[in-house]
């Protein structure tokens, strides 16, 4: 399996798109909370005639309902976006777990470790 230098740039800028998404959906939030926010309290305080801030009032909604359904999007994409960490193990692991040569030593290893334990827990005879 060969990696390439772009997929490897990639893998290591995930916690950067992540952290982008995050902040996306933060700053999509505020907004959507400012519009209805502003829009509400234009309203109570009759800054538009009456027709006019009915108009007005449903675009700030449409407005802020964009805003909301951005941050629906990206509130996801954060959360899922892996870390650099867990996508280079999902590259890595899997070449060497399904690599033959490693899985031979691994089972060297294995009884190797499993007789020093042995020895371990068996008391030594002592010489009369």
């Amino acid at each position: 399996m060969n990696i390439s230098p772009w997929e490897i740039y990639w893998v290591l800028q995930l916690d950067s798109i992540g952290a982008l998404f995050f902040v996306g959906a933060i700053v999509s939030a505020f907004a959507a909370a400012g519009i209805l926010f502003a829009g509400a309290l234009a309203t109570d305080r009759g800054c538009y005639p009456s027709a006019e801030q009915d108009k007005s009032w449903a675009q700030l909604k449409r407005l802020a309902l964009r805003a909301l359904v951005l941050t629906c999007v990206l509130a996801p994409c954060a959360a899922l976006t892996p870390s650099t960490k867990t996508a280079a193990a999902m590259i890595v692991l899997p070449a060497v777990a399904n690599n033959k040569a490693i899985q031979h030593e691994a089972g060297d290893l294995y009884k190797l470790a499993k007789d020093a334990l042995k020895n371990a827990v068996t008391p030594a005879k002592e010489p009369h």
